[in-house]
Order: C-alpha cells, then structure tokens, then sequence
C-alpha cells in the first residue's frame, strides 16, 4: 500500500512539480486552496498533508485547524517564505511536524516525509495485547475479548472487528470506507454504512461507558482515556 499525501500549494508551477516528485513512490492528492483540501482530506484521510500557508478562500492556518478537530495524528508539514514566519508561529500549538522555507529544498522534503512515516508508523498503531480504554474496559487483542471491570462483555464477530479496528489507533477518525473495508470487503462480504451504524449503535447501548464519536460526513472515532 502508497501511503497518501496531500499537497495543498496556490502556486501552480511548484504545485506540478512537488505532485510530479513525490507521485512515483506515494499516493498524491493535490488542492489549490484549503476549502477544497479539507474535502480532499475528508475522501481520502491522507497520512501526509504539505500545505501552504497564505492561499485563497481558505489559509494553511485555518485548514490545519479544521484537521486537528478531527485529527491529531496526521503529520502536516507547512512550506513559507521568510516573512511568513509570524504566521508560522500562530500555529505551533497545531502539533506540526515540520516547516520548510520557500522554496523548497526537495532533498530535504523527502527526507522529512520519511522521518513522519516512521514515526506515524512507529507510534500510532498499537499492537499491544491489552488496550486500557477507560478505567473499567480492557481490550484484549490476544484473545479478541471486551473485558468490563474484569469480565467479558458479550459482542458479536462483527462488533468485535469494528472495536478491533478502532483501536489500532485510538482518538483517530476511521473513514466510514476504511472501516467498511477492513471489517467486511477485506472479507469479500457485503457491507455498507447503515450497517456499520447498526454495528456503533449495538457496542454503544452494550457498552455504557465507551465513547465512540461520529464525524458527520467523515467517519468513526473511539476515544480512550
């Protein structure tokens, strides 16, 4: 599997030219304001966003905003000139991995794509065997069991793959697809999203105190504390 990567730059010419570099090793996916990037985002929840800061209808500052209601564990990377820098700062609380300044030392952006691909791999998908979800409720992957204050809470095959697949990466917005996919398609069985939320909807009246959030229009959260 490509990993995605979101470019998000108003300048044309060095738009076509980061999308023609960085296409022959990920999945790009291109937008020239933050209106439609934010779209963009919410189809194919890219696991790299590059954005620009000062572009039209909607600027870098505002759509990293708008990711991190939903997101926390994308990694963004924003390109500025020099005199940008005091923008640049607004955003530090955003959880960005990195800023390069214009223009862009392509050798150096490879590099930093890397480095966010590992970590993003190294600390947001948990293979643990057991996962504290709140102070009563334990997942065990190992024996694919819902522990409620040390006794097995009583789910379905399916509801325990959507559970499952949630908690691979907990606070983390799932597409609707992406669930869709792992729990039914990835199985050659038929699956679709009023079924999915016949599924949420079963673990949430079983399950008093577990909090799985719907994003309108986007997907499922499972949030642990």
């Amino acid at each position: 599997m490509k990993y995605r990567i979101l470019i998000v730059e108003d300048e044309l010419v060095t738009l076509s030219m980061l999308s023609k570099v960085l296409k022959e090793d990920y999945n790009v996916i291109t937008a020239v304001n933050g209106k439609k990037a934010f779209e963009l985002y919410k189809k194919f929840n890219p696991h790299v966003i590059i954005s620009d800061l000062k572009m039209p209808i909607m600027d870098g500052i505002e759509l990293i905003k708008k990711i991190r209601e939903i997101d926390q564990n994308s990694k963004i990377i924003i390109t500025t000139f020099k005199d940008d820098i005091d923008t640049l700062l607004a955003a530090t609380e955003l959880k960005l991995f990195k800023y390069l300044i214009k223009p862009i030392n392509l050798i150096e952006l490879k590099k930093i794509i890397v480095n966010s691909l590992e970590e993003l791999s190294r600390f947001n998908t948990i293979s643990l065997d057991s996962i504290k979800i709140s102070n009563d409720l334990i997942w065990k992957r190992d024996e694919f069991e819902l522990y409620n204050d040390n006794k097995i809470l009583k789910l379905t095959p399916k509801e325990k793959k959507v559970l499952n697949f949630l908690l691979t990466k907990p606070n983390q917005v799932f597409t609707y697809n992406e669930i869709i996919y792992e729990v039914w398609q990835k199985n050659d069985e038929m699956g679709d999203r009023k079924t999915l939320k016949t599924i949420i909807t079963g673990l949430r009246k079983k399950i008093i105190n577990i909090h799985i959030s719907n994003v309108y229009g986007f997907g499922y959260k499972i949030e642990c504390f």
